[in-house]
């Protein structure tokens, strides 16, 4: 085992060390000093005892299954240009298309020729320019050329802050890998990790159904692919203090290249540890990390940029602002509300209508900050419909995911009417949609910008779409109090007020190279930093744990609808998981999750003891087991629960649903 750990191991001066109890005195000599408990020992011998666990348990559990792992697997490393080549041809003079490829280009030329020794680089570049294909071309070149010149073949780890943009993203890694191999993917090259996909990493080396799961699960634990796709949660969580399942997956990140896409959406509360324990993973492990966002965080102080900063002569501009000046496809107008006298959601509403009206060939965004406030704004624009050919579009987490993908496909593939979208932030970041014009409630700014990401996003040069940034006020109250932290709002204000006099106007790019920068430096300045750095350093690893997903009250809701079902009857789908469940069959888990959580919505309850918890529980839970209450919408008693535009919605008045 010490062998496979690369741990030089003299088994007789081990045995003295433990008999003779000199273990005791070495440990205690580095947490103590001068009879005082050392509460800094240094990070790196802090990391150390994860790094050892890590690779204790993962080699204990390899041993102990005598699983056979999967050979390692080529990837062509022009697999990007032979797709972008194939699907798209040479691009269009002056089009979005050119300017994805000119960053493609840039991007290519500096990764083969950058410093190897160097670990932590960053790629900014506006909204819908690529950042995907570009960031999977940028990985195969920097795999190709460490496999080359170290002789190791690195994986490659794809992570991304939310679920959606994983299935989403998932698609197109699998199509550019499939036609550079012209084989079927398989989870040896390309596999899926998050908590709602299906695990089950397809092997034949047994005909025990159990045995297959637990290798499967194993296998998917471990990360043993050649290119993982996965969450910020499953990805940092694993390395500031793992737990055991979770530890597994460490000793494949040795010599990894990570893609970090939308780094931004970490919170500002977890820079500290998440970037110096970045650092300490690229130096311990070889690992390589790229950062990607349009909003560059102020996470990493030396990040080298993968886009060449250097003033251009003729235009004093820098080469990465390049992009976003020649891509300038929004203007900003800060509203008067934010400083003044907030809207009430039926004054938007009629500012939104009028709007449409005289817009009619446009398509609008409204972005709100809570389910709440969203559903009120859309009840009031429906109020307000005079006409047919304008469809009213709803989205947010209230809604089913089978539902909201079907709503966001069908934005993406009909152009023969007027949409109007009311969305919460689940627009924010990766979907793939355009709109003529985006309103956004007051927020963080680096929401503001990715909402501005959605509009314009495929870039019609001849005019530019308008996002207004508004103030909502909700029962007196502001909502995005309800879903942000003071510093980042703090921060949003200051930049906006100290800009210029509310009202004003400013196009995409100074806020993008200008505006954005700034108001990071201020939240770094203002942030409330966790204290899982410090509880590290002192080896109280259970509380140096980190929670990228808020801890709060809810429950789970299967939502059926339109199904025909005897009474008392539930959907196949339902069924088969409650089965899984009740026998313990973790491979028919894995098979049945994704299409049994397409159906789940996750409800807040906000208290034991709330009106929403004591409605919620009246609600069958066919399965304790399961966990997952049961909801027929076409039931007489339940029929108002689940609204076919908004979603679920418990009847309620009470504080609680403000706060929704």
């Amino acid at each position: 085992m010490c062998d496979a750990l690369k741990i030089p191991l003299d088994i007789k001066e081990f045995a003295s060390w433990v008999s003779d109890e000199e273990y005791l005195k070495e440990f205690l000599r580095t947490i103590y000093r001068d009879g005082q408990l050392n509460l800094e020992t240094s990070s790196e011998d802090a990391y150390g005892v994860v790094e050892g666990y890590s690779r204790l348990v993962s080699a204990d559990k390899i041993d102990a299954a005598q699983y056979e792992q999967p050979d390692r697997r080529p990837i062509p490393v022009n697999a990007v240009a032979s797709y972008v080549e194939q699907e798209f041809g040479e691009p269009a003079p002056n089009s979005i298309d050119e300017l994805r490829e000119r960053a493609r280009t840039e991007v290519r030329a500096a990764v083969q020729e950058i410093d190897l020794s160097q670990s932590i680089f960053e790629l900014t570049l506006p909204t819908g320019i690529g950042k995907t294909l570009t960031s999977l071309d940028a990985a195969l070149i920097l795999r190709n050329r460490i496999e080359q010149e170290r002789g190791v073949q690195p994986r490659i780890v794809y992570t991304v802050p939310y679920t959606s943009i994983i299935d989403q993203n998932f698609t197109v890694f699998e199509t550019v890998l499939a036609n550079a191999t012209g084989e079927q993917i398989t989870p040896e090259l390309l596999l899926k990790h998050h908590y709602l996909s299906d695990s089950t990493y397809v092997t034949n080396d047994t005909r025990d159904p159990d045995q297959d799961a637990d290798r499967a699960m194993m296998l998917t634990e471990r990360w043993e692919s050649e290119f993982v796709a996965t969450t910020f949660v499953q990805f940092l969580e694993s390395l500031i203090v793992p737990s055991n399942a979770q530890s597994m997956k460490l000793p494949n990140l040795e010599d990894a290249i990570v893609l970090l896409d939308e780094v931004q959406a970490v919170p500002a509360r977890y820079w500290d540890v998440v970037r110096e324990v970045l650092e300490l993973v690229s130096d311990r492990l070889n690992c390589t990390f790229i950062a990607m966002s349009a909003t560059q965080p102020a996470l990493f102080d030396d990040a080298i940029p993968l886009i060449d900063t250097q003033n251009d002569d003729k235009t004093n501009t820098s080469n990465q602002n390049r992009y976003f000046e020649r891509l300038d496809r929004v203007t900003f107008q800060f509203d008067q509300s934010i400083n003044n006298e907030p809207l009430s959601h039926a004054a938007l509403a009629d500012r939104v209508a009028t709007y449409a009206r005289s817009n009619p060939d446009e398509d609008l965004l409204v972005v709100c900050n809570t389910i709440r406030s969203a559903t009120t704004l859309f009840e009031e624009l429906m109020d307000r419909s005079t006409t047919g050919d304008t469809s009213f579009i709803y989205l947010s987490s209230a809604v089913r995911p089978k539902d909201r993908q079907r709503r966001i496909q069908r934005l993406r593939s009909s152009d023969k009417e007027q949409f109007v979208v009311v969305s919460t932030q689940v627009v924010e970041a990766g979907v793939d949609i355009d709109m003529d014009a985006v309103w956004r409630d007051f927020a963080p700014f680096d929401s503001i910008v990715q909402a501005a990401g959605r509009c314009n996003r495929d870039w019609n040069s001849q005019a530019r779409g308008i996002v207004t940034v508004v103030s909502i006020a909700d029962d007196g109250d502001h909502p995005a109090r309800a879903i942000y932290d003071d510093p980042r709002l703090h921060a949003t204000r200051r930049i906006i007020t100290e800009n210029a006099d509310i009202p004003y106007e400013t196009p995409e790019y100074e806020v993008t190279s200008d505006l954005v920068d700034r108001y990071f430096d201020i939240v770094e300045e203002v942030k409330q930093t966790n204290d899982s750095l410090t509880e590290l350093r002192s080896w109280q690893f259970e509380d140096a744990e980190i929670s990228l997903i808020e801890n709060t009250l809810s429950a789970e809701v299967f939502v059926m609808t339109g199904q025909k079902t005897s009474t008392g009857e539930r959907p196949a789908t339902f069924t088969a998981m409650q089965k899984a469940v009740e026998t313990g069959d973790r491979a028919a888990i894995a098979r049945t999750k994704p299409a049994f959580y397409e159906n789940v919505v996750t409800v807040n309850l906000y208290s034991e003891t709330s009106d929403r918890a004591t409605d919620l529980r009246s609600l069958p839970l066919p399965d304790t087991d399961l966990g997952v209450y049961f909801l027929n919408a076409d039931s007489r008693r339940y029929g108002k629960w689940y609204d076919e535009d908004t979603g679920f919605s418990i009847p309620d008045n009470t504080v609680d649903a403000r706060l929704i």
